[in-house]
């Protein structure tokens, strides 16, 4: 029985585990997200959201969409050499893919989910929290989608920063 790591394996561990996180903390901080929207419900902090609030989030989810369109375009017109280099790690190269897929879906679903919800307003332009019982969880999903959307971004944006930052070989 080894009792002392050797240095590769360890590096390897460190590695999985910060893919590992790099994965999923999109998720956790929308599962977070969602929580909190509960939590500012119960504590009467977020008792409506107006009408401007959903449009706003539209028009972010929109732009964010936009903005993944932007990486995907940018992906392709990489120096070749940057991409060889992305390419050679193969697995990690499918997972930027799949982050890219997943910012994209992440704002469409923002977006769609904000736009039934402005539907939903009353006359005042509010979406009053307080009128049925479902309408608080609509609310906390609706911010924990919000923010699964804002980390997904990041994460792609946190990613392609290092990418163009990187000098060819």
């Amino acid at each position: 029985v080894r009792t002392i790591i050797p240095w590769m394996e360890t590096k390897r561990i460190i590695r999985m585990n910060t893919l590992f996180a790099e994965r999923f903390w999109p998720l956790v901080a929308g599962i977070l997200g969602t929580v909190l929207g509960i939590v500012l419900y119960n504590f009467n902090y977020v008792l409506y959201i107006s009408s401007s609030i959903l449009s706003s989030g539209i028009t972010v989810g929109a732009i964010f969409a936009g903005f993944d369109v932007t990486h995907k375009t940018l992906l392709i017109t990489l120096n070749s050499n940057k991409i060889k280099q992305i390419e050679n790690v193969k697995s990690y190269y499918n997972y930027l893919i799949g982050y890219m897929n997943a910012n994209l879906k992440g704002a469409l679903i923002f977006v769609i989910y904000s736009f039934i919800l402005l539907h939903m307003i009353d006359s005042n332009q509010i979406f009053n929290l307080k009128e049925h019982w479902w309408k608080p969880f609509a609310f906390a999903l609706w911010l924990g989608c919000g923010t699964y959307m804002c980390t997904a971004f990041w994460r792609i944006s946190s990613i392609f920063t290092v990418l163009l930052k990187k000098k060819s070989v």
